[in-house]
């Protein structure tokens, strides 16, 4: 058992190292780090702001290991770019109201290095709901072209027409699955708030 352990953890620390280097694993590795080291700076002021940083990490960690195992290209019911995309949204503006009033509370040292932690956070959020905006990241496609011996001769439709292929409905209907995530993460930050 030790052997199979020992074998299975080179290639598992090889995908999360080659992930680590691409722009997407460091800006997840860094969303983690940051949220950890807001939750440990809020856990020594104040329990009250820690949840934000918890679940934050934790959907960070998540979203890192669907990247990092390619299991994004692997499970196709869920939009992962969108679904990517509302997580940064959603928590950049939560970091930057906490931030704004952890502030203009004032208090203890680490509850203020805490709001300025979380303005890089927000920032960082921000930058990372750029990067994975699902509509800046497609590109045009050419668009098919008549064949080269004219048109068909009538007896139905071509081979390789598009119109003659069976696509698959998705198991959730478009949007649903956003849904679903911006539920969770809702019920999540009013069961640990």
């Amino acid at each position: 058992m030790a052997d199979s352990e020992r074998l299975s953890a080179p290639g598992c620390w090889a995908a999360c190292t080659n992930f680590s280097r691409t722009r997407k694993g460091f800006v997840l590795l860094a969303e983690i780090v940051v949220c950890l080291v807001i939750l440990i700076c809020f856990s020594a002021a104040t329990s009250g702001f820690s949840f934000l940083s918890v679940i934050e990490m934790i959907f960070a960690a998540v979203f890192f290991v669907i990247y990092m195992c390619d299991l994004h290209t692997k499970i196709q019911i869920i939009n992962w770019p969108w679904s990517d995309f509302f997580r940064t949204l959603i928590a950049a503006i939560l970091y930057l109201i906490t931030s704004i009033l952890v502030l203009v509370e004032g208090g203890h040292s680490s509850k203020i290095a805490a709001g300025v932690l979380g303005l890089l956070a927000a920032c960082l959020f921000g930058y990372d709901a750029y990067i994975t905006f699902p509509l800046r990241q497609q590109r045009h496609t050419a668009a098919p072209t008549d064949p080269a011996d004219g048109p068909s001769d009538g007896h139905g439709e071509d081979a390789n027409s598009t119109t003659s292929q069976i696509l698959p409905l998705p198991l959730l209907a478009e949007g649903s699955e956003l849904f679903l995530l911006l539920l969770f993460q809702g019920c999540a930050v009013l069961c640990l708030g």
